[in-house]
């Protein structure tokens, strides 16, 4: 789905989301560009302290026009924030709710998006890692959003 990737380069990329980029563990940079752990729908093995992960919970269309469907989709995204302490994830989690929350406007992949509700924004159980303990904070946020081609 393209709208993961756009996010993804909204997250990783856009001077707007320069508050995410602080608190993501740096990655080593490919060809002068930095990378961060900003994973779609599951996390790598061993992944670095701090992270992040994008699912796509849920996108019905949103409606139909007189001249059939419109393409409009009514998303649900969900962000997980990943760290080795609750406070670094919770700063991270609202990091990414002041990045998104009030954006309107195209992804880099040409999708057209418009958050516009905070459907969940929790502290979940922490779980073992492989070296210790790694806290969730979950953020699902709902948006209206039309990918290329629809």
């Amino acid at each position: 789905m393209p709208v993961s990737g756009g996010l993804y380069n909204f997250l990783t990329l856009n001077p707007a989301a320069a508050g995410v980029q602080a608190l993501l563990s740096r990655l080593d940079p490919i060809n002068g560009v930095p990378q961060f752990p900003v994973y779609l729908a599951r996390a790598d093995k061993q992944p670095p302290p701090n992270y992040l992960v994008i699912h796509t919970v849920d996108a019905p269309p949103a409606a139909h026009s007189q001249d059939g469907p419109s393409g409009l989709q009514d998303g649900e995204f969900q962000f997980d924030s990943c760290a080795p302490d609750q406070l670094t994830a919770q700063a991270l989690s609202l990091a990414v709710k002041r990045a998104l929350q009030g954006y309107s406007g195209a992804l880099s992949d040409g999708t057209t998006i418009a958050f516009y509700e905070v459907a969940m924004d929790v502290d979940e159980p922490y779980e073992v890692g492989g070296g210790g303990y790694v806290f969730r904070r979950l953020l699902r946020l709902r948006a209206f959003y039309t990918e290329p081609g629809s």
